[in-house]
């Protein structure tokens, strides 16, 4: 991609828009990368690309199968917490 986008500048873009992560997620990534992007002049921030992708959260109980939450797993509540 380096070498690509070296020697055709006029085709790379910027992606904004994103439809996977939430809200806090993605100003987390905006946060961490907004010093990388100073360097470069560069002041593009991803957005939500709806307010429900944005809204979105993830029931830890529900995707692990659990009925009494994280605290039944206990690798898992030592990672999150």
């Amino acid at each position: 991609f380096k070498r690509l986008s070296e020697a055709h500048p006029k085709a790379i873009v910027t992606l904004r828009k994103q439809y996977r992560m939430n809200h806090d997620i993605m100003a987390l990534s905006n946060d961490l990368f907004d010093s990388e992007r100073a360097s470069q002049s560069v002041r593009a921030r991803l957005e939500c690309a709806s307010a429900e992708v944005s809204a979105r959260v993830l029931s830890l109980t529900g995707a692990l199968g659990l009925t009494s939450g994280v605290a039944t797993v206990p690798w898992l509540l030592e990672v999150l917490m």
